[in-house]
């Protein structure tokens, strides 16, 4: 996989940097088509799980399918998610004063050297540490579903959907994402960006993955908040909009009716 993104990366810089003055059309389409194939290799990697080799009886060994590393950023995105919102209802504060640091040295040394591991983000249980992490794996899943809609054929594209959206929880932690009146721009705009991929995709993914959501929070609503779907209004014509985090359909109208930027409005109308 990081050969495959290292060949993407040159293939890119020799088609805009090196060869684009004096390059032909020939050339030009062969380059990009060449991107076009190694860009759908390189999502592949992304969304198949690898075969881990485990060790069986009688010291036979064993193929068992392991962990892709779409799962893995998934997962990373669902703890760093509840784990903000634990501290920001005040439930665990405890971890919120960590100290920042981006390298930490692997507790393992092998003949006398200490291994070290680089991160991308800080590695603590501070909360801005949670907020860099829970935003680097939106960053990184918008731009994988920007090169799934422009790399991909359609019988590739609905293996991409189904292994993002249909086999995890992706669609529920955008919801909660969405819901979150202190998420930022950024991250509400690339959340808004991954539903509408999948919406121009296949609107009746949105439209059932909506409507169960629903149906389950109707069932499960046993608090009186939740169970007033329609809220009356005061005196001043204002009424309080509580958002189930699991209520996708809910969340987009919760965005539409409080952001003021006028990129997130326009995703959201389209959607």
């Amino acid at each position: 996989l990081v050969s495959q993104i290292h060949h993407l990366f040159r293939v890119t810089y020799l088609r805009d940097n090196v060869l684009r003055p004096t390059m032909d059309e020939s050339s030009l389409s062969t380059l990009v088509s060449l991107a076009q194939f190694t860009q759908s290799d390189i999502i592949k990697g992304v969304i198949t799980a690898p075969k881990v080799k485990v060790a069986g009886a009688g010291g036979v060994a064993s193929e068992l399918p392991g962990l892709s590393y779409l799962t893995k950023v998934v997962r990373l995105l669902a703890v760093e998610i509840d784990a903000i919102r634990t501290v920001i209802s005040g439930e665990d504060e405890s971890n919120a004063g960590g100290p920042l640091c981006q390298n930490q040295p692997r507790e393992e040394k092998s003949e006398g050297i200490t291994m070290w591991q680089q991160h991308l983000a800080p590695q603590d249980s501070s909360l801005s540490s949670r907020h860099i992490r829970r935003k680097g794996c939106l960053m990184f899943l918008k731009e994988l579903f920007c090169k799934a809609r422009v790399s991909l054929q359609q019988p590739e594209k609905d293996e991409f959907i189904e292994s993002c959206v249909s086999n995890s929880k992706l669609l529920y932690l955008l919801g909660a994402i969405l819901s979150d009146p202190n998420v930022g721009v950024d991250e509400q705009g690339a959340a808004l960006e991954m539903v509408s991929v999948v919406a121009m995709h296949d609107p009746c993914v949105i439209r059932r993955h909506c409507l169960q959501g629903a149906g389950t929070a109707a069932e499960s609503s046993t608090n009186e908040m939740f169970s007033c779907l329609r809220p009356d209004p005061n005196d001043h014509r204002e009424v309080i909009f509580i958002c189930p985090p699991n209520d996708l359909l809910l969340s987009i109208l919760f965005v539409m009716s409080t952001a003021t930027d006028a990129g997130i409005l326009l995703q959201t109308s389209e959607i």
